[in-house]
């Protein structure tokens, strides 16, 4: 229900206020698949052939960044970050497993 009057019979912005509050909340969940795909399954996640490897992190991180803005509970661990680097650079099993090896398999 909108509210357009306060108490006292005079004009109020808490229906408005109500309204803009319930749109916003309503568009969480679309907000939060979509960036959870891009961050994950969009092309996008792949290194661009004429991009740094610290400029696809930095776009990488952006992603994550911007999904856990929008829901709070969401985590990436570095863990899950870095596999996730090794898989969509391109690399194939033999080459991830060596870089992980150069790495103390950290």
């Amino acid at each position: 229900m909108l509210i357009t009057k306060a108490e006292n019979g005079s004009p109020s912005t808490d229906g408005m206020k109500l309204l803009l509050k319930t749109l916003r909340d309503a568009d969480v969940p679309v907000k939060i698949s979509e960036l959870f795909l891009t961050a994950f399954c969009s092309p996008s996640v792949w290194r661009h052939s004429n991009e740094t490897m610290q400029r696809c992190i930095v776009r990488r991180e952006l992603y994550f960044k911007k999904l856990e803005e929008t829901s709070p509970e969401t985590k990436v661990s570095n863990n899950v970050r870095s596999m996730m680097l090794l898989i969509f650079r391109g690399l194939d099993a033999k080459e991830q497993v060596s870089v992980l090896r150069s790495c103390g398999n950290q």
